[in-house]
């Protein structure tokens, strides 16, 4: 009885062998069945932001397929404009919110709505000598900033604490665009 299934196996792992052995003599072949235009892929590298890319990426197809042209969306835009409300938000709330450089895919549409988009040419975001982003020590600061604002010992927000906020994103990212 232990015979035939130590027959099966062996026959199943030779037939195994023999077609990894003969795909990697002749190679696969694959054909297109649909292709679909799209823009480039984008790095994050070290930013935490593939939410924003995969948005954009999105967007940008989408304006592909339209036929409304084909552009290079700011990635960095979308990411510094869902900072500001994010810290906002985590400051009303008195820190009982997420605050970090994650997000999600509608992030995209409330951007969109409330500030707009603009081409990687005119916000790349890239302030610090690094070709990619890279956000570690920004989001520490932003998040200590954010951290010492809800801890304020007067209880009472000044009136400037958001300028401060954009200026440490300026820092980062660079100015926000005035005109492209």
């Amino acid at each position: 009885m232990i015979q035939r299934p130590l027959t099966v196996l062996l026959a199943i792992a030779l037939a195994v062998t023999t077609m990894t052995t003969n795909a990697q003599q002749t190679g696969y072949t694959f054909t297109d069945e649909i292709t679909i235009e799209v823009t480039p892929v984008r790095d994050q590298y070290r930013s935490g932001t593939c939410w924003s890319y995969a948005a954009i990426s999105f967007l940008e197809a989408e304006l592909i397929r339209e036929k409304k042209g084909e552009y290079d969306l700011s990635e960095m835009f979308l990411v510094r404009n869902c900072f500001t409300e994010k810290a906002d938000k985590y400051v009303r709330m008195h820190g009982k919110t997420n605050f970090g450089g994650g997000g999600l895919a509608h992030d995209l549409v409330m951007v969109w709505n409330k500030y707009g988009l603009v081409p990687e040419e005119a916000y790349d975001g890239m302030t610090i000598g690094e070709e990619r982003p890279v956000h570690g020590e920004m989001e520490a600061v932003l998040t200590g900033y954010v951290e010492q604002v809800i801890k304020n010992p007067n209880r009472k927000l000044t009136p400037v604490w958001k300028k401060g906020f954009e200026g440490v994103l300026d820092a980062y990212l660079g100015a926000y665009p005035v005109e492209f």
